[in-house]
């Protein structure tokens, strides 16, 4: 049932993204043009296009991303006995270097992690994370990369390698830590979501935003106003997180 669910979540998670739901549109223009809809079918295309073209203007990037990555300051030095890494993706490649193995997502976490396990020398780093189709699991990669290329040793590190997603996780790290100091790190855009659950768990962990895809001052510059790829996938993360915070809704927390 669990296995159902955690599919079920992910199909109706990536459903709700402004590029399916894009395509969608023009699938059921598609249906139109073949049952002789025509003025159904134009509008339909009509919407279509100026519903990817609105997500992929950069400042409806920043408008929507904005209020999740500012909710939580960034992490102000308090003393921690763990520093919790969230887990993004990875591949393992032999044709690639270790440095390639992360996401760039995952990699900026980890790297955040590390420079906060380092300001508390006798922390702990606690990472997540399954493997999916993967040979190793996420927490594995983090750990490989932390200890080949930031230098953290194994002993000072503490690996949850079946943890699914946000939710798996923080059930995990909560019992762990057992009510001690904690600092959470993950991207700034993910973070109300994944402090709203370590919250309902009784937990209340430092917040160490990092990876933002906004900044406080605008990008200069006529062609970083146009509309592109790179802020439809600032939308596409954003989005996620707010479908996220409705789905912890619709199951009653």
């Amino acid at each position: 049932m669990e296995s159902l669910l955690f599919f079920v979540k992910k199909v109706l998670g990536y459903m709700l993204m402004p590029v399916p739901l894009f395509w969608f549109c023009l699938c059921l223009a598609g249906l139109c043009a073949l049952v002789g809809r025509a003025r159904l079918r134009n509008g339909l295309i009509v919407v279509a296009l100026a519903w990817i073209g609105f997500f992929s203007l950069p400042s409806v990037a920043h408008w929507v991303a904005r209020p999740l990555e500012q909710k939580y300051p960034m992490y102000g030095n308090q003393p921690v006995d763990f520093v919790v890494v969230h887990g993004n993706a990875h591949v393992s490649d032999p044709l690639v270097p270790i440095t390639s193995l992360l996401s760039e997502v995952a990699l900026m976490r980890l790297a955040e992690g590390v420079r906060i396990h380092r300001l508390n020398p006798n922390s702990k780093l606690l990472l997540s994370g399954y493997s999916g189709a993967d040979a190793i699991s996420q927490a594995e990669a983090m750990a490989q990369v932390a200890e080949q290329v930031f230098s953290v040793s194994r002993e000072d590190m503490i690996l949850k390698p079946l943890a699914k997603d946000t939710e798996e996780e923080a059930e995990a790290w909560v019992e762990v830590t057992a009510g001690r100091p904690l600092a959470v790190v993950t991207s700034a855009v993910h973070m109300p979501r994944t402090l709203f659950l370590y919250h309902h768990l009784g937990s209340q962990p430092i917040a160490a935003p990092t990876q933002y895809d906004t900044r406080s001052y605008p990008v200069e510059g006529f062609f970083n106003k146009l509309p592109s790829g790179s802020a439809l996938r600032r939308v596409e993360r954003a989005w996620h997180e707010y479908v996220g915070l409705l789905w912890l809704k619709v199951k009653g927390y």
